[in-house]
């Protein structure tokens, strides 16, 4: 996995985090205040494992991690890491945040493309 590969896993998590805030069913769901800064995905990342949204499976030093490997992608400087680890914390992750596993019949019906 390359840099690319990286980061749009991490932003395929910030996204889903994010996406508790943004959404008016989900938001529901969570207490922050108005100081806190929901566009810090370590802010956010606080905001949902204090309301009990993350469990235990996901933690701190997992979020440190992916972030870190984000920054070392981005400044060009990623080097050899647990690739298969990574995968497993981002799935874990957006499991417990609701995105995974989906149902295929809800997605869009239409012609598969590819390119």
């Amino acid at each position: 996995m390359d840099a690319d590969g990286v980061a749009a896993l991490y932003d395929a998590l910030s996204s889903t985090m994010l996406r508790y805030v943004l959404s008016p069913d989900l938001s529901k769901r969570i207490a922050y205040s108005d100081e806190e800064d929901t566009n810090d995905d370590g802010v956010l990342f606080r905001i949902l494992k204090r309301n009990r949204i993350i469990n235990n499976r996901f933690t701190s030093t997992d979020f440190s991690l992916l972030s870190d490997l984000l920054d070392n992608a981005i400044e060009g400087k990623l080097v050899d890491f647990n690739k298969d680890l990574y995968i497993q914390i981002v799935e874990n992750s957006i499991t417990q945040l609701d995105v995974l596993p989906f149902e295929e019949s809800d997605l869009p019906k239409g012609e598969s493309v590819t390119l």
